[in-house]
């Protein structure tokens, strides 16, 4: 083997040992991105759980306008509205965190897709989505995902 040969071999085995760093690198950076987004993720979802457990007001609220569909003054349905729509945007971002491959399919259920069913079978949820025009203000994707999961719940499919 000459030494022109040798130097070619050389050259490549660090070519390969290059890429094969650049492709670890690029996976590792993948995992952190990855483990930062549910962090941030996390420190929402907790934000938004410590708002509705410790401010009494905030969460009887919450359950009367979207859990038993009860009654709201004027002024609660403006605030009611505005906690759904926080709600919903935040499982929107959660969708398309895992559209970019970010979280797994187990973010989505452990931020409150599967609330989502009991939501739509509430006549004030279907005035705020439908009536409302709410659902135009979200992706067209988020919402075509979001309406088939919640009639595949009612109907016990998944």
């Amino acid at each position: 083997m000459s030494k022109e040969t040798i130097r070619e071999t050389i050259g490549v085995l660090g070519v390969v040992a290059s890429l094969l760093f650049v492709g670890l690198e690029i996976r590792q950076s993948t995992a952190v991105a990855r483990g930062q987004t549910r962090q941030e993720l996390e420190a929402m979802n907790q934000d938004w759980l410590t708002l509705i457990t410790a401010d009494p007001y905030f969460g009887d609220l919450w359950y009367r306008a979207w859990i038993t569909d009860g009654e709201v003054t004027p002024d609660e349905e403006y605030r009611a509205t505005m906690m759904m729509l926080q709600f919903m945007r935040r499982l929107e971002n959660i969708y398309f965190q895992r559209a970019e491959g970010l979280v797994d399919e187990t973010a989505l259920r452990s931020y409150g897709l599967q609330d989502v069913a009991t939501f739509f079978d509430r006549s004030r949820f279907q005035t705020w989505w439908v009536e409302r025009g709410r659902r135009e203000a979200f992706h067209l994707e988020f919402v075509t995902f979001v309406e088939e999961q919640a009639t595949a719940n009612r109907s016990g499919s998944r």
